[in-house]
């Protein structure tokens, strides 16, 4: 026979638990737990809080909510190795507050609908599911597992890892110090200050991310995604929305669809886009995209890019690492590159303006442009097109030894230096008495040497 402070004892076996003893129907009472390892509190509803006991005894306390009216009891239960506080047989689940002290060593199950659930301070494992709940748990010791359907859920702090499937639910977490696994539907999910592996499966609904240092697995499927001050390793499959900020993670990123907003990347992107449109500003590190179908910006480069193409439209102003871009189909834009391009395209027209470096563009497109504002020595440029005309435009006061073809067209030139031959498919010469770099160009269609800052 179990010691119970407080309590009148009933043994008895009811009929909804076969192998368990009933130890006493009560509004409230101590226990002291024998061999059991966890309590379980289910078929309740109203505010329930769960604390840590200041002594070795279980102690609970069931209350009307009101200012009036009869205490609700509860029924205490022992079933194999586990306490089970519950409304009464043959009672309905009337609201009540309920009051639990929890002593070390007991882990915590708690299965309620429509309630009101407030953990705190537990050294065991907490297990809670149900529907509709106003839950808030903070500094569980252990792990902590959550499945809830509807409602509301704050979940802070904790020494473990967690869990939780949510449906149709608001869910915060800050602060686990173990890994945290989410599976979440038509939910709003926010996650700050991890310092473990983040993994995210989510259908509908938002995700966010904030200070986040132990890196990320999200599988993203019709949810929208807010990624801040994130680190580690972060790979995202997605066919949402995306907007990523001040992030030093290796982000590597498969989106199919969506859209792209993302600011200051302190860490390596490596980014695959199916359709949709990107927005990228401040790379600090050395990135890689491929685009199909797809509409890519990027401002301010700080390292080496790669970019792969297939139908797409890119945008790149303001590189500072050498840029290597390779596309069929589309368009291609790159503004004040301060280090090397290199460019092959195909089917894909070309734009270079600002250039204060080499260029090297082989092409089988209608147009390339090119316009430089500086000319160092050692910057050595061949632009081909074997589809169409080339256009490269050399600022007054730069200088380079030029030599230029066109195969089908003709050569204009800006540059009186500029010696074209007799049939107007060939011209050579030194612009500004300098012999270096070197420009060699080759046109398909027609060539136009201009003198300016910019491409026409």
């Amino acid at each position: 026979m179990k010691r119970v402070a407080g309590l009148c004892l009933a043994l008895a076996a009811s009929p909804a638990f076969a192998d368990a003893t009933l130890l006493a129907e009560e509004t409230r009472g101590a226990l002291e737990p024998y061999d059991e390892h966890t309590l379980r509190i289910e078929g309740v509803r109203g505010e329930i809080a769960v604390r840590p006991a200041d002594t070795e005894m279980l102690r609970f306390a069931s209350m009307s909510p009101g200012e009036r009216g009869e205490d609700p009891p509860l029924a205490l239960w022992s079933e194999g190795g586990r306490l089970i506080l519950r409304a009464p047989e043959g009672e309905s689940a009337r609201p009540r507050t309920l009051w639990v002290a929890v002593p070390d060593g007991l882990s915590v199950e708690i299965a309620v609908d429509q309630s009101k659930v407030v953990v705190a301070g537990l050294e065991g494992r907490l297990d809670v599911e149900g529907r509709a709940l106003d839950l808030s748990t903070s500094r569980i010791a252990d792990d902590v597992v959550v499945r809830m359907e509807g409602g509301t859920a704050k979940l802070q702090g904790g020494g473990g890892n967690l869990s939780l499937e949510a449906r149709d639910a608001a869910v915060t977490v800050s602060g686990p110090a173990g890994s945290l696994d989410a599976e979440v539907e038509e939910s709003t999910l926010e996650i700050r200050n991890c310092s473990e592996v983040v993994r995210v499966e989510a259908e509908g609904g938002t995700v966010t991310i904030r200070e986040a240092r132990g890196g990320a697995e999200l599988q993203l499927r019709g949810a929208s995604l807010t990624l801040e001050s994130v680190g580690g390793i972060v790979r995202i499959e997605t066919d949402g929305d995306v907007t990523l900020a001040d992030n030093t993670a290796q982000l590597r990123l498969e989106s199919w669809g969506g859209s792209i907003d993302g600011a200051r990347f302190d860490g390596a992107l490596d980014l695959k886009l199916e359709g949709g449109v990107a927005k990228l500003a401040t790379l600090a590190a050395a990135s890689r995209i491929e685009a199909n179908d797809a509409e890519v910006d990027v401002v301010n480069v700080a390292e080496p890019l790669e970019v792969v193409l297939w139908g797409s439209r890119l945008g790149v102003t303001n590189a500072g690492g050498p840029l290597k871009i390779e596309a069929e189909g589309g368009a291609v834009t790159v503004a004040d590159p301060k280090s090397t391009v290199e460019i092959t395209a195909r089917n894909a027209d070309v734009a270079v303006s600002g250039a204060k470096g080499a260029v090297q563009v082989v092409a089988d497109s209608a147009n390339v442009t090119v316009a430089w504002t500086s000319l160092p020595p050692e910057a050595n440029s061949r632009i081909v097109n074997s589809g169409g005309d080339v256009t490269v435009s050399i600022p007054a006061g730069q200088g380079c030894w030029l030599t230029g073809r066109a195969r089908r067209g003709w050569i204009e030139s800006q540059h009186p230096e500029i010696r074209i031959g007799d049939d107007g498919s060939q011209a050579s010469g030194s612009i500004g008495r300098r012999r270096r770099p070197t420009l060699d160009l080759d046109a398909e269609g027609s060539l136009y040497i201009l003198s300016g800052t910019r491409a026409r």
